[in-house]
């Protein structure tokens, strides 16, 4: 039983007549008839008598009027809230990033954005090797991720996020201006297992010599030991904006990018899908990459 045949059944007893009543629905006598004749049909008995001077309940009908009349007013409760959710009101747009993201870019989007909508609120969970999943089983409305991920959903790119050496401040190649991949592999790797960066190495046929993997996808606590000096590493463009005074941060040569975007559903809802198309029209940098320096 839906709501359409419902809210006819009700504005044929309001109105006293079939034919007032498709006026109102913008519909036809006949169409309204069918709709009459469906619902009693679903429900397995008469509800109304039709006659020249209009219609009026049976006894049957009169008996569960107030049961459609309730079902009438949920059905509208439901439409609401349903709008309300769609919009963004009332419950957060749950996004899944890596830390990079989620600590060096996201505050100043959501924070900008929060001003244009301060009804919408968001929630952030962070993970690297979950995110993929967490979006096909609908635990995130939406990925902010690198182009890897983002196969299999809807992918819209943002950005290009080059990847930086960093390496400690008292070391020989500190006061290089760019380092190649080839001349870091000369000393002790600090390799995060979850990075894009070391499934970038794997798919280009490149293994690191002696190496200190590290089962997290947050930077920091790689750029940390790159400090105490344990070794040098690759880490994101967006983590290299605020490193400690211990550690130097130096380009590839050639520089090596991962392409940032956003991952949707097949059918976001209508508050994820205007977050994504705000990050699009006015998040989105130059997607050129220089191929030497």
């Amino acid at each position: 039983m839906d709501d359409r045949k419902i809210r006819s059944l009700l504005t044929v007893l309001e109105t006293g007549s079939i034919s007032s009543a498709a006026e109102i629905l913008n519909g036809t006598q006949s169409g309204i008839t069918q709709t009459m004749n469906a619902l009693e049909a679903e429900l397995g008995f008469k509800i109304l008598y039709r006659t020249n001077r209009g219609v009026t309940l049976t006894e049957a009908g009169a008996k569960i009027l107030p049961l459609l009349m309730q079902l009438d007013e949920d059905f509208r409760a439901l439409e609401r809230e349903s709008r309300e959710i769609a919009a963004g009101r009332g419950i957060p747009i749950r996004i899944g990033t890596y830390s990079s993201i989620a600590n060096a870019w996201l505050p100043d989007i959501l924070s900008k954005y929060e001003e244009r909508h301060p009804e919408i609120s968001f929630e952030i969970m962070v993970s690297s090797d979950k995110l993929a999943k967490w979006l096909s089983k609908g635990k995130v409305d939406m990925l902010l991720a690198d182009e890897e991920l983002g196969a299999g959903f809807r992918w819209f790119p943002i950005m290009q996020d080059e990847y930086m050496a960093a390496v400690p401040i008292g070391s020989v190649i500190a006061q290089r201006s760019a380092i190649t991949e080839d001349e870091l592999q000369k000393y002790p790797m600090i390799v995060s297992m979850m990075s894009s960066y070391r499934r970038y190495r794997e798919a280009s046929g490149k293994n690191e010599q002696r190496v200190i993997r590290v089962s997290t996808d947050d930077d920091t606590t790689i750029i940390r030991m790159v400090g105490r000096g344990l070794g040098v590493s690759v880490i994101a463009g967006l983590s290299s904006e605020d490193v400690p005074a211990n550690v130097r941060v130096i380009p590839l040569d050639p520089p090596v990018y991962r392409t940032i975007g956003v991952a949707l559903p097949e059918q976001p809802l209508q508050a994820v899908k205007a977050f994504a198309d705000y990050l699009v029209k006015n998040e989105r940098r130059a997607m050129d990459r220089p191929t030497a320096r």
